[in-house]
């Protein structure tokens, strides 16, 4: 027998020093937490966002002696997406369409009114709310109780 060394006991030691090399060397992606970067202040790619059209609807307001009825048009705006807020001399009204524009009202009464005593309806897509007036005093906006 010969002691010629076989080709393939030079080539792995060769092999095994690349892929040991390999596994030293810094990932090509860093993992979670890699040990040499600094901490991210915020994140790696910019945020937006998108938000569709706002509009405003249109609005009718009727006061009586005793009660003040708003009324608010929103096509295409089910029940369950209308938030409505009430104060004694102003109103705000958010609804969003599906697949459709945002709609934002912000309104101001022409009297004082009662918010809790508030009842409204929705029926195809026409808002219909009811006011008392506020037992306080029917001043209009602008003019003290005094």
């Amino acid at each position: 027998m010969t002691d010629e060394p076989s080709v393939d006991r030079d080539e792995r030691p060769a092999e095994v020093d690349r892929l040991v090399g390999r596994l030293n060397r810094p990932r090509s992606l860093p993992g979670p937490d890699p040990p040499h970067m600094p901490a991210a202040l915020a994140s790696p790619s910019p945020t937006v966002v998108e938000e569709g059209p706002i509009v405003v609807p249109a609005a009718e307001i009727h006061t009586t002696p005793a009660r003040v009825h708003v009324t608010v048009d929103l096509p295409g705006v089910p029940k369950d997406a209308i938030e409505v807020q009430a104060w004694e001399d102003r109103l705000t009204v958010n609804a969003q369409r599906p697949g459709g524009p945002a709609y934002h009202l912000e309104l101001g009464l022409p009297v004082r009114v009662a918010p809790r005593s508030a009842t409204s309806s929705c029926r195809n897509g026409v808002l219909d709310m009811t006011f008392g007036r506020s037992p306080r005093g029917n001043a209009t906006r602008g003019e003290s109780d005094d």
